[in-house]
């Protein structure tokens, strides 16, 4: 009789999967597609199977003529964004990341582990 209240736990460790450096693109996609604002230093933001799946669709969808929309690549740290440049440096980074994240999704134990975003600026 009565109810019964768990908190139950995941095995969790810092353990980084995936450490980038300047990725504002990212970033920005994390705060426009997953929290709907902005996000305070050092939060830390548990990412699903799901997300990781939203995450490449919009990689692979990627083009020089919708990449500022999509995935811009601004400093948000800064009061004026920079006016970003999609150079060879941008495209290597989105490969980078595109495969990644498809490795992640292949090969990572959603159902026992979890991952989590962070950033620090």
């Amino acid at each position: 009789m009565g109810i019964d209240l768990y908190f139950s736990k995941k095995p969790r460790y810092r353990d980084d999967c995936l450490h980038l450096r300047h990725t504002y693109a990212l970033m920005y996609w994390v705060q426009k597609d997953m929290i709907g604002g902005p996000m305070d230093e050092n939060a830390v933001i548990p990412l699903e199977k799901f997300d990781l799946e939203r995450l490449q669709k919009t990689l692979n969808q990627l083009t020089p003529e919708n990449a500022s929309e999509l995935f811009p690549e601004e400093d948000f740290t800064k009061e004026d964004y920079l006016d970003p440049e999609y150079s060879s440096d941008y495209w290597d980074m989105v490969k980078e990341l595109k495969e990644k994240v498809s490795e992640l999704l292949k090969s990572f134990d959603f159902q026992n582990q979890c991952i989590e975003f962070s950033a620090w600026w």
